[in-house]
C-alpha cells in the first residue's frame, strides 16, 4: 500500500516550483526596468540613483522683530532673499554640467539679471571677436595656480588661448574635432563660469549665481528644475525710511569678536545674524525670535520628495520707540538744511568766521512730563542702506557722521546754561526779582581777571545798565551772572544744577556721555586748579561745563515742567508679532526733583517767552514759546556754536527741543532749526 503522504508533498513541491518561478519572473522584471532606466531612459539627470533617498534637517529662521515708532509705523522690519546656488547634487559630469549653465545663463539674459554672485576669479573682455584677458590680483593668480597644479594641466597662464584651452577641457569643445557646441562669446562666459565654480566651490562652500533673485526669477528656476541648483535663503532689514534715525536704529551683522562667548551663552550659533549697536543691539533678545526645524527628504539628485516641520519658527516681538517718525524727519531735514544755509550765507559774507565753517549738529525734542524723546537728529549722518557701500567713504569723513551728537557730543551750553543759574539764585534767595545789578560792562571785583560783558566787547564802552533777573535772561547779559556766579558759589551753583540733571546720565538706553559740571573736584580731576575767577566763566555756561544736547534738553524739561526730572527713554513698549499685544510697556521713571517755586518758575518763562519772540513771533505761531539762545566760543580760528532751547506751550509744556549748530554762529541760527520741528509738532497735535 502505498503511503498516503505522497500527492501532499507533491503538492507543496508543486507549489514551492510556482512561487519560486514568479519571484524570479517578477525580478527579471525589476531589473529589466532598471536597465531600460539607465539605458534607455537615461536623459543625464534621472539615474539609478534616483531611488536613493537622503534626509537632512535644515533650520528655519526666525523673523526678526520690527522696530516701530510710537504710533505703529514700521521703521525696520525683514525681508527673505533668495540666492542662486549650487548645492550637492551639483553635476560633475561636462555634458550635464554645461547643459545647465547654458540654460541657465540664457535664462538670466533674458531677464536682464547679471550672474554676479561670486566675484569671478578669471577676468578677460570678448569685443569684436578678440578676447583679452584681464590683469589679475594675487589671489586671482594663486587660486589659477593652484588650479592649474590640481588638475595637471599644462595650459599657459599668460595667453588669450588660456581661455580657448578651458573650453577644451571643460568639454565645450570637441578636442578631438575642435567642434564647437557654441558660438565663441558664450563658449568663452560657460568657461569662466566653469573655472570660477571650480575654484569657488568647495565642500563647506557653494557657488552663487545671483544674490537677492526676484520671485520671478525664483519660479523661473524651479519650474525647470535643474539638477544641483537650488536657492539658500536669509534674512535682511529692510529701513522703510532709508536715511533717518540711523544712528538710533543701529544695525545687525556677525558676532562681534569678544562676544562669542555672551552670545553662545544663549545659546545663538556663532554663525547667527544679531545686532551689532543702537536700538538693534539693545534689544537683541527682544528682537530675535526663535528658530525651527524642517525634516527633508531628497532624492540623490536634490529634488525634494516631503518635508516635515519639527519645530515651528517663533518670529521676534516688536519694539516700539518713543520716537516719532514724521517729527524726526522734520528733525533731521531742517537741521541739515539750516546748517547748510548758514554756511551759505557765512561764505557770502565779508566777515570771517561767520557760520562758513558750519558743517555738523545736533537736535533734539522730548515730552518733559515723562521723559520720552520724540526727535532726535544728528548731522551729518548715514544711510543704513547702503551701510556697506558707503563705508570706506564715510569713515574718512572728519565730521563724523556714525557720531550721534545727541547723546555723545558734548558742548559748552553758553547762555543756555542761565536759566539754571537764575533758578539756582532765586531759590537760594541770593537774589529776587527785584534785584537789580547795574552792568558797568567790565567787571572788576578780581584784580587778576576782569571779564567784561558780551554788549561791552562788541560794541565798546555800551552795556545794558540796571538790570533784574528777568531783564539779564533777556540780554543775556554776561555782568549779571558773573555778579550772581560769584555771589551764588559754585558749591550751591553745581549743587542745584545736579537737580536738574546736568553732569549726570539722562539715563536713555543707549551710550550716552555724561559731560562734565565745571568745578573744583572736575579741575582738581586733571590735575589742574580751580580759580575764584573761573566761577564767573561758569556762571555763563563755559569754564569746564560740557554737556550733551541731550543732557540740556532734559535740564529745560525739569526746570520747565515744575521741577521733576525724569527718566530720558526712547523705549516705548513690546508688541506681540502675530497679534499685536501689548507684552510690555514704559512706566515713567523719576530721577530727582528740583526745587523751584512757581513764582521763580513764572520770572524765568516770563523772560524765555520774550526772548524767543525774535525767532517765533507771536504773529506767526498758534502756540506760545518759551526760547534761550546761546553762543560758545570754540577757538580763535572758527566760528561759535550756535545754541538754543526752546519749549512749548508756554504755560503747559508738552515739548522741549534743544539745537546746536557746530559754528553755527548766532544762537538764533539753531532757534530757526528748532523752528521748523515745533511748527511740525503743534500742526500735528494741536
Amino acid at each position: 500500500m502505498r503511503n498516503g503522504k505522497a500527492p501532499q508533498e507533491q503538492l507543496r513541491l508543486h507549489r514551492f516550483v510556482v512561487i519560486l518561478m514568479m519571484f524570479v519572473l517578477l525580478c527579471a522584471v525589476f531589473v529589466a526596468r532598471l536597465v531600460q532606466m539607465q539605458l534607455t531612459d537615461y536623459d543625464g539627470s534621472y539615474t539609478f540613483n534616483r531611488l536613493a533617498q537622503t534626509e537632512r534637517i535644515v533650520k528655519i529662521k526666525a523673523v526678526r522683530g520690527m522696530i516701530c515708532d510710537r504710533n505703529g509705523e514700521v521703521l525696520v522690519s525683514t525681508r527673505e532673499r533668495y540666492h542662486l546656488q549650487t548645492d550637492d547634487a551639483f553635476p560633475t559630469d561636462d555634458a550635464a554640467c554645461n547643459k545647465i549653465l547654458s540654460e541657465l545663463l540664457t535664462l538670466l539674459d533674458t531677464q536682464n539679471v547679471a550672474c554676479d554672485g561670486t566675484q569671478t576669479m578669471l577676468p578677460y573682455t570678448y569685443e569684436n571677436g578678440t578676447v583679452q584677458l584681464g590683469t589679475r590680483t594675487e589671489k586671482q593668480q594663486a587660486a589659477l595656480d593652484a588650479f592649474l597644479e590640481r588638475h595637471e594641466l599644462d595650459i599657459s597662464d599668460d595667453e588669450p588661448a588660456l581661455l580657448y584651452d578651458l573650453c577644451q577641457y571643460f568639454g565645450l569643445i570637441d578636442a578631438q574635432t575642435d567642434t564647437q557646441t557654441a558660438d565663441w562669446g558664450t563658449l568663452y562666459r560657460l568657461a569662466q563660469l566653469r573655472y570660477d565654480i571650480d575654484v569657488c566651490q568647495n565642500e563647506e562652500t557653494s557657488y552663487v549665481f545671483h544674490r537677492d533673485c526676484d520671485m520671478t526669477l525664483v519660479s523661473a528656476v524651479q519650474e525647470r528644475k535643474w539638477q544641483g541648483l537650488d536657492f539658500a535663503t536669509d534674512m535682511v532689514r529692510v529701513y522703510h525710511y532709508p536715511g533717518y534715525l540711523s544712528q538710533v536704529l543701529g544695525r545687525v551683522g556677525k558676532i562681534q569678536s569678544g562676544d562669542e562667548e555672551y552670545y553662545s551663552s544663549l545659546g545663538y550659533a556663532m554663525d547667527a545674524v544679531v545686532g551689532v549697536d543702537g536700538i538693534e543691539e539693545l534689544y537683541e533678545t527682544t528682537l530675535c525670535g526663535t528658530d525651527g526645524e524642517m525634516r527633508v527628504i531628497e532624492d540623490a539628485n536634490g529634488e525634494v520628495l516631503s518635508t516635515e516641520i519639527i519645530r515651528e519658527a517663533v518670529p521676534g516681538r516688536n519694539v516700539y520707540l518713543t520716537i516719532d517718525i514724521d517729527l524726526q524727519i522734520k528733525a533731521e531735514e531742517s537741521l541739515k538744511n539750516t546748517i547748510q544755509t548758514v554756511a551759505a550765507d557765512g561764505a557770502a559774507t565779508e566777515t570771517a568766521f561767520d557760520g562758513e565753517d558750519a558743517s555738523a549738529g545736533a537736535l533734539c525734542a522730548v515730552n518733559p512730563n515723562d521723559g520720552s524723546i520724540l526727535a532726535m537728529a544728528s548731522y551729518p549722518t548715514y544711510n543704513l542702506s547702503t551701510y556697506s557701500q558707503d563705508y570706506a567713504v564715510l569713515s574718512q569723513d572728519e565730521n563724523r557722521p556714525y557720531l550721534n551728537r545727541v547723546l555723545q557730543g558734548t558742548y559748552e551750553p553758553g547762555s543756555t546754561f542761565k536759566p539754571a543759574v537764575a533758578a539756582a539764585a532765586l531759590e537760594y534767595g541770593v537774589i529776587d526779582a527785584n534785584t537789580i545789578i547795574r552792568d558797568q560792562g567790565v567787571y572788576r571785583y578780581y584784580e587778576n581777571y576782569q571779564p567784561a560783558c558780551w554788549i561791552y566787547n562788541r560794541y565798546p564802552g555800551s552795556t545794558h545798565g540796571d538790570e533784574n533777573v528777568v531783564d539779564a535772561l533777556i540780554d543775556s547779559c554776561n555782568y549779571f551772572f558773573y555778579e550772581t556766579g560769584r555771589l551764588l558759589g559754585i558749591e550751591r551753583m553745581n549743587a542745584y544744577a545736579k537737580t536738574l540733571g546736568l553732569g549726570s546720565e539722562t539715563g536713555v538706553e543707549l551710550k550716552e556721555s555724561t559731560g562734565s559740571l565745571a568745578g573744583p573736584e572736575e579741575r582738581e580731576a586733571a590735575g589742574r586748579v580751580w580759580y575764584p575767577g573761573d566761577t564767573l566763566q561758569a556762571a555763563i555756561g563755559q569754564s569746564d561745563n560740557l554737556f550733551t544736547p541731550l543732557q540740556m534738553c532734559m535740564y529745560i524739561s525739569t526746570l520747565c515742567n515744575g521741577g521733576t526730572r525724569y527718566q530720558a527713554h526712547l523705549y516705548h513698549q513690546t508688541v506681540d508679532y502675530n497679534t499685536g499685544e501689548v507684552l510690555d510697556a514704559y512706566t515713567s521713571n523719576v530721577l530727582g526733583k528740583a526745587q523751584i517755586s512757581s513764582e521763580h518758575l513764572g520770572l524765568i518763562k516770563s523772560a524765555m517767552s520774550t526772548i524767543a519772540t525774535a525767532v517765533f513771533p507771536q504773529s506767526t505761531t498758534t502756540y506760545t514759546v518759551g526760547g534761550k539762545t546761546g553762543t560758545a566760543q570754540v577757538g580763535a580760528n572758527a566760528s561759535e556754536n550756535a545754541l538754543y532751547a526752546a519749549f512749548a506751550p508756554l504755560d503747559n509744556p508738552q515739548i522741549v527741543a534743544y539745537c546746536v549748530i557746530e559754528h553755527g554762529s548766532t544762537g538764533g541760527n539753531a532757534g530757526i532749526a528748532i523752528r521748523s520741528v515745533l511748527d511740525s509738532y503743534f500742526a500735528s497735535n494741536g
